[in-house]
């Protein structure tokens, strides 16, 4: 079985540039509608025509699906010996242990529905936690996504993926109005999330792009290099939340001189800190971003990441760039730390 091999699109083509010969051409695979709900970022589909509720999450290197859902759906699994407990819990499980792969007939994106794939295999996950219950039946994460360019048009609910073809070197914002671009890196050269250089109070920052999370969220251990505590002037507590690993954090909002990212630049702003990965942060700091670019600035901006091109292409359309009332979900990456071997098995493509 292969993860994520295509069935069939509806597809249109744009021009990014008057189309001849060998120039740039835009090729639109699917518009998906998407919701905002609880502070995630949803998109229907169905398993086996049977409904379900996917989260998009671009931080998160793989995509799965819930225990729960797989039995409600009555899926196929088998045995999986490439992912172990030690290695999603960041190694904090006691050792190995078996985990189980959903075998999936037909996976559907959208209703109706505009994308489709066959035979696929799906990693089980739990990530029951009832102070906080997933709403959402798996989690497409960036071997999903990576395998496409990926708009976000959020002030229209809605996700396009597209297939650039001889685009390597034409900007990809091919709505009306000026844009930002930058180039987009990664922790290392398999790694597919895109992580982004930010500047906050001149001192430039490492920050990933991830639909995961509904607010952006700057790391207690980055603050504190910037000299900044929750024990600072002007700083106050926005209550707790849970890190990666269900260690409960208490979070702070705090003010700072300026924040920019590309040519866009926000002066006397305030931003969110807290702990965002738990124990495995202590553990893996010089590894991890400074920071989390989240919904509320996905929100304020019209935005194509293209993974083909590594680079980012961005225009501030309205409202806030971050939220700093009202309560911060998990980041979910526990994913993060699964094999590479597993990563492999599940690009969304074949090599």
């Amino acid at each position: 079985m292969q993860a994520f091999a295509a069935l069939s699109l509806m597809a249109t083509t744009l021009a990014a540039m008057p189309a001849a010969g060998d120039e740039c051409k835009l090729a639109r695979e699917a518009v998906l509608p998407v919701i905002v709900d609880q502070g995630r970022l949803i998109v229907s589909g169905a398993v086996n025509n049977q409904s379900l509720r996917l989260k998009v999450a671009t931080g998160t290197p793989y995509s799965w699906i819930m225990q729960d859902s797989a039995d409600r759906l009555a899926l196929p699994r088998i045995q999986d010996h490439l992912v172990t407990k030690r290695e999603l819990k960041g190694g904090r499980a006691g050792g190995p242990r078996t985990l189980y792969v959903a075998t999936i007939d037909e996976l559907a994106l959208g209703a109706p529905a505009v994308w489709r794939a066959r035979d696929l295999e799906l990693p089980l996950l739990d990530l029951s936690n009832p102070s906080d219950p997933p709403n959402y039946d798996g989690i497409l994460g960036a071997n999903f996504w990576s395998g496409y360019d990926l708009e976000f048009d959020l002030a229209h609910n809605r996700l396009t993926l597209f297939k650039p073809q001889h685009c390597e070197d034409t900007a990809l914002a091919y709505w009306d109005g000026g844009f930002e671009e930058m180039d987009f890196d990664s922790a290392h050269k398999d790694s597919t999330l895109p992580w982004l250089g930010v500047t906050i109070n001149g001192t430039p920052l490492r920050a990933i792009l991830s639909s995961d999370s509904n607010v952006s969220i700057l790391t207690r251990e980055a603050a504190a290099r910037l000299g900044v505590t929750a024990d600072s002037p002007g700083a106050k507590p926005t209550g707790s939340t849970h890190a990666v690993g269900d260690d409960l954090t208490e979070d702070f909002v705090a003010p700072f001189d300026a924040f920019s990212i590309a040519g866009e630049s926000i002066k006397h702003t305030r931003l969110r800190v807290g702990d965002i990965y738990g124990i495995r942060g202590a553990e893996n700091r010089h590894s991890l971003p400074d920071m989390v670019l989240g919904l509320d600035f996905l929100t304020a901006h019209r935005v194509m990441l293209s993974y083909g091109q590594r680079k980012i292409y961005f225009s501030y359309i309205g409202g806030p760039v971050f939220q700093l009332t009202g309560p911060r979900r998990a980041y979910s990456s526990v994913e993060g730390n699964a094999s590479d071997e597993r990563q492999k098995k599940d690009a969304p493509y074949p090599p």
